[in-house]
């Protein structure tokens, strides 16, 4: 058991106090909210000061700090005192502290090594955001995949400001992929910024961007990094999105796709919902696409959607209340019969979609205006408005059902639309994997403007087989239209390797594959996304 020496007891003594413990042994001291174990100790009372040595180990909030050497000093004594007596060349004030030497901090999922670090012990005061809390060189973090080195990192009330940055997310051999920058400012929880970026794919450097800003509200989904794509019909490309925290729940949403054999796809939208954070979902900021699949979320209708109850939870999981306005151009269809023939473009266009839980049902429902161009034809204005109520979530043991009903009405220079629904139901066969089936069916009436007016199936069944290990992901899913036959077969697997995941996905209608590489900075983002500067008690 470590001997114990509380604050209380140091702060009577009135000279001089110095201790030294077997190698087994530690003292133990509390300074505020930092309490710390050492081999050693040497207090100066009167100038307020504490050295610790031999294994230091400090714990201070959720943070805990191993060093050899750490000097602590009270708010007593002078303004500031210099070490220099001591062997440390070091002038310290009152509140502040110095670990020397290497030093390892761990907080949740973070590591970090420093050489040197310095650190308040003052509350963190909010009418001076950019007081600095601490200070550390030769920087280097690991949050999950993701190694993050800078020569210099600063920690102030509004978050971390890191110069000289260089990163990857392969520990071993050659990076697949790399990237550097100037400094990166990261204000934990809300957002942040990197400029004088460079990247590097495959040892291939790509040109460098001026600055980047992302966001770190949960609420949002994280900017991605540009991810290196194969498609069969559209080559090689790379694909990017970027969400920008521009307000109090208003986000800029923007992609940019580049690709061999497709036209540049570009797309940019304001975004504001009242909707705090803490009751935001998934894809809180991106409306459906009314050229996309009848619902992206489907577990029965897209493979990327592995659980039945993941559909349950966008939908039911939290409320959605969302205008959004802006262009896009070049945009393809999913789903649809206009797969592959034809691109959409928007000049302009206005949503407002607005859904979630009522009881334990749910609903979603949308309207939309827009100029929309199919390929070079002329712009058409359009009116649609689409709705969608979701039945209670069924949960017996291993067995899973959701069902909903939908429909949709399009106003241009003619009229149509389309009313039905789906039910399904997953089973788990056992851990990690699932079996499921729905059934679905619809009616359109009126007349269709665009090619992207008719989906590819109006009514027949789906069947569903998932095995979702922690490194090993695969997603099989056949579908039957009884005009068609078994005119969908698609095929999901990913596989973790260090710090990137390949992606392949098989899909038959429409027919394409696609190969991807997934950067994993997912965990590292969802850390920061979580930071809080203030330690938690």
């Amino acid at each position: 058991m470590p001997a114990i020496i509380e604050d209380s007891f140091l702060a009577k003594l009135p000279v001089i106090f110095e201790s030294r413990l077997a190698a087994q042994e530690k003292v133990r001291s509390q300074l505020g909210e930092l309490e710390i174990l050492s081999s050693e100790i040497k207090l100066n009372n009167p100038l307020g000061f504490t050295i610790f040595k031999g294994g230091v180990e400090a714990k201070y909030g959720s943070t805990k700090l191993k060093t050899d050497t750490l000097i602590a000093r009270r708010g007593t004594g002078p303004e500031v005192i210099d070490l220099s007596a001591e062997g440390y060349p070091i002038q310290l004030k009152r509140n502040e502290a110095y670990a020397l030497g290497e030093v390892v901090l761990q907080d949740e999922d973070i590591e970090i090594r420093v050489s040197d670090i310095y650190f308040s012990l003052d509350e963190p005061d909010p009418l001076d955001p950019k007081k600095v809390l601490g200070r550390a060189s030769s920087f280097v973090a690991k949050i999950g995949p993701l190694t993050l080195k800078a020569k210099k990192a600063t920690l102030t009330n509004e978050g971390w400001v890191l110069e000289g940055v260089s990163g990857n997310t392969t520990r071993t051999g050659l990076p697949v992929y790399e990237f550097g920058a100037r400094n990166i400012v990261l204000k934990p929880g809300k957002d942040g910024r990197a400029n004088g970026v460079r990247f590097k794919v495959l040892g291939l450097p790509l040109p460098e961007v001026p600055f980047l800003s992302f966001s770190l509200n949960r609420s949002i989904e994280s900017t991605q990094i540009p991810q290196l794509s194969y498609s069969q019909n559209n080559g090689v490309g790379l694909a990017w999105n970027g969400n920008f925290l521009v307000g109090s729940g208003e986000v800029v949403t923007s992609t940019a796709n580049v690709f061999r054999r497709q036209q540049p796809v570009f797309s940019a939208y304001y975004n504001r919902s009242p909707v705090t954070s803490s009751k935001s979902g998934l894809f809180q900021y991106v409306p459906m696409s009314d050229i996309g699949e009848r619902a992206f979320f489907s577990h029965f209708e897209n493979i990327t959607f592995q659980k039945l109850s993941d559909t349950h939870k966008f939908v039911h999981g939290s409320e959605r209340n969302l205008w959004s306005t802006g262009f896009s151009f070049n945009q393809q269809s999913i789903g649809r019969k206009s797969d592959r023939l034809a691109t959409f473009s928007k000049p302009f266009e206005m949503i407002y979609e607005r859904g979630g839980p009522f009881g334990d049902q749910s609903y979603l429902y949308q309207l939309r205006g827009m100029s929309v161009m199919e390929g070079s034809r002329d712009p058409l204005a359009r009116a649609l408005a689409t709705g969608m109520y979701f039945t209670p979530f069924l949960e017996r043991g291993r067995l899973q059902g959701l069902g909903r009903v939908e429909g949709g009405v399009r106003v241009d220079e003619n009229a149509g639309g389309w009313f039905g629904g789906e039910y399904g139901a997953s089973y788990s066969v056992a851990t990690d994997m699932n079996i499921g089936a729905s059934v679905y069916g619809y009616k359109n009436f009126g007349r269709q403007s665009l090619l992207a007016d008719r989906f590819v199936s109006d009514q027949g069944v789906a069947l569903r087989a998932d095995l979702l290990g922690e490194a090993t992901k695969l997603s099989l899913m056949w579908r039957y239209d009884p005009a068609q036959g078994w005119f969908d077969r698609q095929l999901r697997i990913s596989q973790v390797m260090g710090g990137i995941e390949p992606v392949i996905i098989i899909r038959n209608s429409p027919r394409e594959y696609s190969f991807g590489l997934r950067f994993r900075i997912d965990a590292a983002l969802r850390v920061l996304q979580n930071r809080r500067t203030k330690p938690k008690k």
